[in-house]
């Protein structure tokens, strides 16, 4: 038997709205007309643009944080390259450029703050872009922590594996 009581509250499951999908970047002020310098139109719309991957994650990381981490940016050639003051930011940001799906949500928001597509490129960590060697394997991280526990480069650390002139 049911003791009457004061009423008990009906209990309500209700759907929170979906999230809104990212906001395409969009020029930095309305009305205004992007400079015509590659540079100076990236520099401008670099907000807009990470803004615009704010809760777009690549394949293991979150593209607005990969991005916001760059030391550096310059455009030269229909490309981007970016830099980063750490090697493990740079193999982060190397990782997502390869998966294809990342890569294309990447130079998609580039495309849309540079009015066409550029080749988003990764320059060596610690160095500006355009530095004077391109990164090899040997400065991974992986290949460095391997080094500190007593590991020997055999190579040159060349993808080829082809021994270098100095060990010969």
């Amino acid at each position: 038997a049911r003791r009457p009581g004061p009423p008990q509250p009906q209990s309500r499951v209700t759907a929170s709205p979906p999230r809104p999908a990212p906001q395409a970047a969009a020029a930095p002020a309305a009305g205004a007309e992007p400079p015509s310098d590659p540079q100076a139109r990236l520099d401008m719309g670099w907000g807009a643009l990470t803004e615009s991957l704010r809760h777009v994650k690549g394949d293991k990381f979150n593209l607005k944080a990969l991005l916001s981490a760059s030391s550096g940016r310059e455009v030269a050639d229909q490309a981007v390259t970016l830099s980063f003051p750490h090697p493990s930011h740079a193999d982060r940001m190397l990782h997502e450029l390869g998966v294809p799906a990342s890569r294309k949500m990447v130079e998609d928001a580039f495309e849309r703050v540079m009015g066409g597509r550029y080749d988003v490129q990764v320059g060596a960590a610690g160095r500006a872009p355009g530095g004077s060697r391109p990164p090899t394997p040997r400065d991974s991280q992986l290949v460095r922590a391997a080094q500190a526990m007593g590991a020997e480069l055999v190579g040159d650390g060349t993808p080829s594996g082809a021994e270098s002139e100095a060990h010969r």
